[in-house]
C-alpha cells in the first residue's frame, strides 16, 4: 500500500511489485518529504533511495524497517538537519544523532552515551542497550533534562551512566532481579518523578518488585509482564500464581495507603489464574484499600482505582 500527499507525507509498503517503480517517481519529489514512513525495504529498493540523499532538507520524521536481505548500509538519510523522529525497526543504518531529534526509537540499536550528548532536545528515547566508548570516564553521569521516556531491553548498566531528572516513564523488557539496583541506582541519583513502570518479560522474582514498589512515591501505573518460560520452565506454576498476584497487591495496598501518589492503573499478566481466583482477589482486597475494579482480560489482571 502507497500513499503520499501535498504535505509531504510518505508511506510505502514494499511488498508489491510495484514498489521499485513508485520509489522512482516518488524520489523526484523528496525535498518535499516531511514524514516517510518505509516498511519492508528490499536491496533494489534500498539502493534507488541513494538518488535522495542530500535532498531532504524538510524531512521531520522517519520510520524505517528493511527485509533482512538488505545487508548493505543505508545512507541516504545522513543530512537530514530537521529531522525531529527517528524510528528504526530493522535497518543496517548508523543511528542519526542530531540536535533536532526529540523522539529516538530503535529498540534494536547498540547506542553510544557519549553520541547522546548531541541530542540535548531528545524527551523519547527507545534502545536494546546504552554503553559508553572505551575511554569514557563511567564515574561521570551524562545528564539528559529532556527526557522524559525511556524503554531498553537490556537493562544491563544502561541507566548507570544516566541522570534523568524528568523522567515520568521507564520501560526495561527482560528484566531480572538486577532490575531493582537499576532503578533503585536511578531513583536515587536522578529523583526524577516516575509515574509509570512497565516490565515487560520479567524473568525475576517477587523481592526485588516489592522493593521498587517501595520506592516509587510518585507512580500512578504499573505494568508487569512475567516471561512465558519461566512457566515453561517451572520457575512459577499453577499452585504458586496465585501466591504471587497476591504478595504485589498486598504490597501495593501498602503502598497505596502510605505514599501521597494515587495508583490508578496496575496490570499484571498471569497464565493460570481463572476468574473465580480473581474474584476471590477482589474480596480479600478491595475492602481494604482504594481498589474500586478488577477487570479480566484475556491472561491480563488489572485494576483501576
Amino acid at each position: 500500500m502507497t500513499s503520499s500527499d501535498r504535505n509531504g507525507t510518505l508511506n510505502l509498503s514494499f511488498f508489491e511489485e510495484r514498489s521499485l517503480q513508485l520509489l522512482a517517481v516518488l524520489t523526484n519529489l523528496s525535498d518535499r518529504w516531511v514524514s516517510v514512513d518505509l516498511r519492508g525495504l528490499v536491496p533494489s529498493c534500498a539502493k534507488a533511495l541513494d538518488a535522495v540523499t542530500g535532498k531532504l532538507s524538510r524531512l521531520e520524521a522517519l520510520h524505517l524497517d528493511c527485509d533482512e536481505t538488505v545487508e548493505e548500509d543505508i545512507h541516504a538519510f545522513d543530512d537530514t538537519p530537521c529531522l525531529r523522529t527517528l524510528s528504526i525497526d530493522n535497518a543496517p543504518m548508523e543511528v542519526l544523532y542530531s540536535r533536532s531529534l526529540v523522539a529516538l526509537i530503535t529498540p534494536l540499536a547498540f547506542l553510544s552515551i557519549d553520541m547522546l550528548s548531541e541530542c540535548p532536545r531528545l524527551q523519547r528515547l527507545s534502545a536494546f542497550f546504552i554503553s559508553p566508548s572505551s575511554n569514557y570516564d563511567r564515574r561521570r553521569r551524562l545528564t539528559m533534562e529532556s527526557i522524559t521516556h525511556l524503554s531498553l531491553t537490556n537493562d544491563n548498566d544502561s541507566l548507570m551512566y544516566l541522570d534523568l531528572p524528568n523522567l515520568l516513564e521507564l520501560e526495561l523488557a527482560e528484566a531480572g532481579d538486577q532490575c531493582e539496583l537499576t532503578v533503585t541506582s536511578l531513583l536515587e541519583h536522578s529523583r526524577c518523578p516516575l509515574r509509570k513502570l512497565s516490565l515487560p518479560l520479567y524473568r525475576g522474582d517477587i523481592p526485588p518488585l516489592v522493593k521498587i514498589l517501595r520506592r516509587l512515591p510518585n507512580i500512578e501505573e504499573v505494568v508487569i509482564e512475567f516471561c512465558d518460560s519461566l512457566w515453561e520452565e517451572g520457575y512459577y506454576t499453577e499452585h504458586i500464581e496465585l501466591r504471587v498476584a497476591s504478595e504485589l497487591l498486598e504490597d501495593l495496598i501498602s503502598v497505596m495507603k502510605t505514599s501521597p501518589a494515587r495508583l490508578t492503573q496496575f496490570r499484571m499478566s498471569l497464565m493460570f489464574l481463572e476468574p473465580l481466583e480473581v474474584y476471590r482477589l477482589h474480596y480479600i482486597f478491595c475492602d481494604e484499600s482504594r481498589v474500586h475494579d478488577f477487570l479480566l482480560e484475556g491472561n491480563a489482571l488489572s485494576f483501576k482505582g
